[in-house]
């Protein structure tokens, strides 16, 4: 009798510390989930945080960029127009110049 209470006994003990140990890898496993929930939480507001810095649709970036290329080609041609306009005014005014110094040559003021 005393023989089989302590088998009894052994084998409470046996499941009380297989409970213990479930029970502290199951408040562990809790702690942890507790932790992941609260990092998803932090990411999904850092993700609309984002959202919110890109605009309502950041979408395609290529819409963007083709109309920045499409106006720097016309201001390209815009400074390459201005550049002609500047080079014909230049020899406008140069044959001015000259055709002045041929008129004060031809009526000299006299003094």
């Amino acid at each position: 009798m005393k023989r089989s209470l302590q088998i009894t006994i052994q084998a409470s003990l046996a499941m009380l510390c297989l409970f213990i140990a479930t029970s502290c890898e199951d408040k562990e496993a809790i702690q942890k989930n507790e932790e992941l929930r609260v990092q998803i939480v932090e990411l999904e507001k850092k993700i609309g945080l984002m959202e919110i810095e890109a605009g309502e649709d950041p979408g395609d970036q290529s819409v963007h960029l083709k109309h920045a290329n499409e106006e720097l080609a016309k201001a390209l041609k815009t400074l390459e127009s201005l550049d002609d306009e500047k080079t014909a005014l230049e020899e406008q005014q140069k044959q001015l110049v000259k055709e002045f110094r041929a008129y004060q040559q031809k009526y000299q003021v006299k003094e």
